[in-house]
């Protein structure tokens, strides 16, 4: 099924998405602020194979003018950095 688009869509520069991506972390911290006594909080890790989720961000930076993704994988048993670079 084609996509298509109405409005001109055109890559972010690693600038660009750290502003946006800044400004979104500014709105889900001041929004968790205010709602966290609602939720039991833990934190969780990606208990199964990490292939999956480092093909997506393969495909991210495929797609975007990020030179590297950077993540940390925490869980039970291991701890995992990774950096998937161009």
């Amino acid at each position: 099924m084609p996509i298509a688009l109405r409005v001109p869509v055109r890559r972010l520069s690693q600038r660009e998405f750290g502003e946006i991506a800044f400004e979104v972390m500014r709105h889900v911290f001041a929004i968790h602020k205010e709602i966290r006594r609602f939720f039991d909080e833990t934190i969780t890790g990606l208990n199964g194979p990490l292939a999956p989720f480092e093909e997506h961000a393969r495909r991210l930076l495929a797609h975007s003018d990020l030179r590297a993704i950077a993540w940390v994988n925490v869980n039970m048993n291991e701890v995992t950095f990774t950096t998937l670079e161009r």
